[in-house]
């Protein structure tokens, strides 16, 4: 990366920002005003003129990745969230903003045509004079060294910018509701598991407090157990509040109100987390990458600086504007349009003395762009690192929760042997009550590391913007534009 760093910011550094604009004397003004027709000027070149990346239409591209867990109920929330969440609205927003800014920036490259209209009123020794004008106004800049050209491919590219960052919003959208409901699954679930912990602990407390009545366990034994029973109690607590948190932010982020209810979306969350498919063998991350918005998204940004430096370079070079007038003067209203007069001339602007104004907004617009490139290769270095990290983390993740599978059959046994010694006089009940703790804590341990795989399988979706295989397009579309 620090190659590619050097080796662009090499290109645009010999595209020619050393070139200046000569002190022109007075005599070759004059000269290059009768020469502009048939002069050819050298312009400053942008190096980013050729982009990487191909424009893609406002169909959301890989967007329909949540479908891979084959769940219906997901499906719903993301389809509801694309359309009522307020961040989604809002970047629909700033996107008519920018192709409005782009569109009024291509006006400039037209000649403007107003109607002027006048009335002078001469008082004077008695006498007394009216004098009415009205007519059409054209004026038109020549662009000489590509100023206009420049700014309007600036406002092109800030407008992809504002395309990659409502495709960068309805990706967070998605993979946020996507951790929601997953994380909201796995809380039904602990829950279910815990009642189930709950209810088993209650049945050996049950059978201690029996035999005690006969002098089979001591009262430490049936007080440990009703501890362990109150741990178990507290553990259902924090899931319960898991659950009221988990339902109020998948309301928000469905663009509702939190309501009162503490499960409304209990009854649409199936009861076991989705079956995970296998990772294609071969993951090409460099064409992936080719299609995460804020990597497009911080490259247009860059473009547009680009651009943007030069147009500060045209703009220290002379200027051309051609105004044409055709209006009527008269005394009287009525022969207004009887009367015409043509007038045709050139404005020549050239820049002698302005304090360095220009040529520092130029090293502004510079250093503006080198920012820009330094933030994009810092991007794509952290492209490359999610990706990476996503990759590792649910190839390991894969390995953890096949140990823990192989942890909680071992344990179950123990529990059961311990357990088993113990009503025979063998054991003491430390030893079942640690491992009944152990064998609880594994099933909670496993349901939250088969949670972790589909939070970084998610995280991959979202590392590479959507479908592992980079094939086919989304229907959704840009609301309201």
């Amino acid at each position: 990366m620090t190659s590619l760093k050097k080796t662009y910011t090499n290109r645009l550094d010999t595209v020619g920002y050393s070139r200046k604009p000569h002190r022109l004397s007075f005599a070759l003004l004059s000269v290059l005003i009768g020469l502009t027709g048939c002069a050819s000027f050298i312009e400053y070149e942008p190096a980013v003129s050729k982009l990487p990346f191909e424009r893609v239409d406002m169909d959301v591209k890989n967007t329909h990745w949540w479908k891979v867990f084959n769940r219906s109920d997901l499906n719903q929330h993301v389809e509801f969230a694309l359309e009522n969440n307020f961040n989604v609205d809002a970047a629909v927003e700033r996107l008519k903003a920018a192709r409005a800014i782009a569109k009024s920036e291509k006006s400039n490259v037209s000649p403007k045509i107003n109607i002027e209209g006048s009335v002078e009123r001469n008082v004077g020794s008695g006498t007394q004079a009216t004098q009415y004008s009205i007519g059409p106004v054209v004026t038109y800049e020549v662009d000489l060294w590509g100023r206009q050209r420049s700014r309007i491919k600036a406002e092109q590219a800030r407008l992809a910018v504002s395309e990659e960052a409502y495709r960068s919003a309805v990706l967070s959208l998605t993979a946020n509701v996507s951790l929601t409901w997953t994380r909201l699954i796995e809380a039904y679930n602990q829950q279910a598991l815990l009642q189930q912990q709950v209810i088993n602990g209650q049945q050996t407390l049950e059978v201690l407090s029996v035999r005690y009545q006969t002098g089979q366990v001591r009262m430490e034994d049936i007080l440990r157990q009703q501890l362990a029973n109150k741990a178990l109690q507290e553990e259902q607590i924090t899931i319960e509040t898991d659950i009221y948190r988990l339902n109020y932010q998948l309301e928000v982020l469905r663009g509702e109100n939190p309501s009162p209810s503490s499960q409304k979306f209990q009854v649409t969350v199936n009861s076991a987390l989705p079956t995970l498919t296998s990772l294609p063998q071969q993951v090409s991350v460099s064409a992936l990458l080719q299609h995460r918005p804020d990597v497009r998204e911080a490259y247009y940004a860059m473009a547009g600086a680009d651009h943007d430096f030069a147009a500060a370079v045209s703009a220290q070079y002379p200027g051309l504007t051609l105004p044409a007038s055709y209006s009527s003067q008269v005394s009287t209203p009525s022969d207004l349009f009887s009367n015409w007069i043509t007038n045709l001339a050139g404005n020549f602007v050239a820049p002698i003395f302005d304090r360095g104004q220009r040529s520092a907004e130029a090293l502004r617009a510079k250093a503006n762009r080198d920012e820009l490139i330094a933030r994009y290769s810092q991007s794509v270095l952290q492209a490359f690192e999610e990706v990476e990290i996503a990759l590792i983390q649910e190839k390991k993740q894969w390995q953890r929760i096949e140990n823990l599978e192989q942890r909680l059959t071992l344990a179950k046994t123990v529990y059961e042997q311990i357990q088993h010694g113990y009503f025979n006089g063998a054991n003491e009940f430390l030893s079942v009550l640690s491992a009944q703790n152990e064998f609880n804590s594994l099933e909670r341990d496993l349901l939250r590391a088969q949670r972790d795989l589909i939070e970084y399988r998610i995280a991959l979706h979202r590392a590479v913007a959507g479908d592992l295989t980079v094939q086919g397009k989304s229907n959704f579309k840009v609301k309201s534009l």
